[in-house]
Formats: structure tokens, sequence, C-alpha cells
């Protein structure tokens, strides 16, 4: 639309008639990231995760968003968060996330959440035990 010259008050409006959609909301997402307005574009991030739960797919892309603008805004305790839930809840497809959520965390409670991890699914299917002590996730 933006292409074919729709002036942006329009544009808006066809955006706020079709929130519900989710490309439609990643654009506006991208548009407020784009313009470093985070607090806006974190409130349509959270609310994508929320009416999209039914797509683990769109919800971690939602999640890895949200990791990027709490790194970039130095917002630590969100930041540990939204890495417990990309974690936990999304699906790994390597150890980025788990990496990240080690570097966040105290070294007083890795231990409780390296185990949390352990006895999961999500994450030992990445690589097995060896490939995690080797890395220095696991003792022994």
């Amino acid at each position: 639309m933006e292409e074919l010259g729709l002036p942006r008050e329009e544009l808006q409006q066809v955006e706020r008639e079709h929130r519900d959609l989710p490309n439609v909301r990643r654009r506006v997402i991208s548009r407020l990231l784009e313009g470093k307005q985070y607090s806006e574009a974190e409130s349509l991030l959270r609310e994508s995760k929320e009416l999209d739960r039914k797509w683990p797919g769109l919800v971690s892309g939602y999640s890895q968003e949200l990791i990027g603008l709490y790194e970039e805004t130095g917002q630590t305790e969100k930041l540990l968060d939204e890495l417990q839930f990309q974690v936990f809840q999304c699906g790994q497809h390597d150890l980025a996330y788990v990496k990240k959520l080690k570097e966040q965390t105290s070294t007083s409670r890795w231990p409780e959440l390296r185990e949390r991890l352990l006895a999961g699914k999500r994450c030992l299917a990445i690589c097995g035990k060896r490939f995690w002590r080797k890395r220095g996730f696991m003792r022994g």
C-alpha cells in the first residue's frame, strides 16, 4: 500500500482496521522499532504473543524481537524474563538463547535454571548431555 502511494494517515487507518492480522502487526512493529518507539513496540509485541499464541513460530519471533529490544534499551530484568520464556517455552534450534540466558543469570541462580533445562526436553533435544558437559552447562 505504501508502494502505491497511499497517504500515511490512510495506511495507519488500514493497519488499525486489520490489527488482528499478524502480518499487519509485524509491519507496525518494524516501523515502531525503526522509529525507536520502544514502549509502543514492546506493548504490541506482548499483545501479539498473546493474540498469536496458537502459532508457536510467531510467538518465538515476537519473543526474539522483545529480547533484542530489551538488550538495546538495557532493561535487564525484562531481558532475563524474556530469555527464560524463549528458552523454556519456545523451540530451540541451537544454544544461542541458552548461552544468552546463562550470561544474564547470576552464578548462584544458574544451577537451578541449568537443572530445569536438563530436566526438560526442549533444549536437551538440541544436543546430547556430552555436548552440554563439554561446554560447561553440566557438571561431571
